[in-house]
């Protein structure tokens, strides 16, 4: 499931909720802003929440809200800076996870929640809300909540409200 923002306008939210929500083995959930401004959020809400790589060698599964540009957007008459502004300064959306119900949030095999900025914006913020929380990466190489910025933007704050057991 991907919302990706290209141009001026308003980024579009995603909004997941139900009883239990999976995102597995490779399958991924993103908002990519590319244009300047605020990206678009990701809010998953319901009683357990399951991102599992289940040994996906890409690393994609999970959740993802970023900021990116591409020098496809350049110009090269505005020496010495050849990049347009408007593509280079994007800051990625939010993302809030809430897991309220009995096992909580399961974050393993590989999987992600991360905001990011891939271009000169901001990363955007995790916010996880949970009765309890179990990440593992299961010997894989990927996996993490993550807030990184790649160059000159702030990375994003990571919040995590517990009510029960932290296992990491």
């Amino acid at each position: 499931m991907i919302s990706e923002r290209f141009g001026p306008g308003q980024a579009g939210d995603i909004n997941i909720t139900g009883d239990s929500v999976e995102v597995r083995n490779g399958a991924f959930v993103a908002n990519i802003n590319t244009y300047d401004g605020v990206g678009g959020n990701i809010s998953v809400d319901a009683e357990q929440v399951t991102l599992d790589g289940e040994g996906d060698p890409t690393g994609l599964t999970g959740l993802n809200a970023s900021s990116t540009f591409s020098v496809v957007f350049g110009d090269d008459t505005s020496v010495p800076n050849p990049f347009l502004p408007d593509f280079t300064t994007g800051d990625a959306g939010n993302i809030t996870v809430t897991a309220n119900g009995p096992g909580g949030l399961t974050v393993r095999g590989g999987a992600s929640i991360s905001t990011e900025s891939r271009a000169f914006g901001q990363a955007g913020n995790i916010v996880i809300n949970t009765t309890d929380i179990n990440l593992s990466r299961d010997g894989m190489d990927f996996g993490a909540i993550a807030s990184q910025s790649v160059f000159a933007g702030d990375a994003g704050n990571i919040d995590v409200n517990d009510k029960g057991n932290i296992e990491i």
